[in-house]
């Protein structure tokens, strides 16, 4: 499981694991969106498959409604923002 450390926290919290960024939080900096791309293009389609296998089901349920509620969230207070300005 070591050697998915670096990718956990970017699919918990979409950040690495050097951000110096609060939670609540959403500006990311250069470094930090560059660090990204580093980390997904270092990605293929195996090593994520991979991963997702070695996790426990009750993960997987957790990550699934942790982005369930993140789409949620965005798309509501998008449509706040429409209506109400």
């Amino acid at each position: 499981m070591r050697k998915y450390a670096h990718i956990f926290p970017l699919m918990l919290t979409y950040r690495t694991m050097n951000s110096k960024r609060r939670l609540g939080n959403t500006k990311f900096s250069t470094e930090e969106k560059d660090e990204i791309r580093k980390v997904a293009k270092s990605l293929d389609i195996k090593f994520v498959n991979e991963f997702l296998e070695t996790m426990p089901r009750d993960m997987l349920f957790v990550l699934r409604t942790n982005n369930l509620v993140r789409s949620l969230n965005l798309r509501y207070v998008t449509l706040q923002c429409i209506l109400y300005t």
